[in-house]
């Protein structure tokens, strides 16, 4: 039995058995040559892009400590309205633990994905600088606003956050 690592267009693995005994595995486009080195997923081959490795910890880190970094970061006014909350002073009870934040939990990891793909090039201040202005590969809407109005648009944020990063 040998093991063939495959990636699709999403950079996830598909691992697929081959069992012929007689027949060699073949050369298949996007498969990982023998030897390659182990990466980060414990893969061989395997690499995640910096939207990955963001959503990756956006989804493990504890809704707490996110909101503990974004309100250091970006202040609680903008986290609030982000996450589509009234009160801004509701950051600050999720951060302490006081309370949960039920129906912005998904916005909060929304705005931690996109803030962990700035945050390795970037200063609290362009971040927040960043979110705030108008985007030109998000057809000069700001990245805030978007958050704020339409869940479905966090891909075309993050990728935008990684090619800002990127440049």
């Amino acid at each position: 039995m040998t093991l063939c690592v495959m990636h699709d267009g999403a950079q996830s693995a598909i691992i697929r058995k081959v069992f012929a005994a007689d027949i060699a595995p073949k050369e298949v486009p996007g498969s990982v040559p023998a030897g390659a080195p182990v990466h980060e997923t414990g893969l061989e081959g395997a690499t995640m892009s910096p939207t990955d490795v963001a959503h990756r910890e956006a989804t493990r880190t504890d809704f707490r400590q996110i909101a503990q970094e974004l309100q250091e970061a970006l202040g609680q006014r903008l986290v609030a309205y982000a996450t589509g909350v009234r009160s801004p002073q509701a950051v600050g009870r999720w951060a302490a633990g006081k309370n949960e934040p039920r129906e912005a939990e998904q916005g909060l990891r929304n705005l931690y994905r996109v803030f962990v793909i700035l945050r390795e090039t970037e200063t609290d201040q362009t971040i927040r600088a960043w979110l705030k202005g108008a985007n030109p590969q998000l057809a000069h809407q700001a990245p805030i606003e978007l958050l704020h109005e339409d869940p479905a648009a966090v891909p075309a944020v993050t990728d935008a956050a990684a090619t800002f990063a990127d440049a």
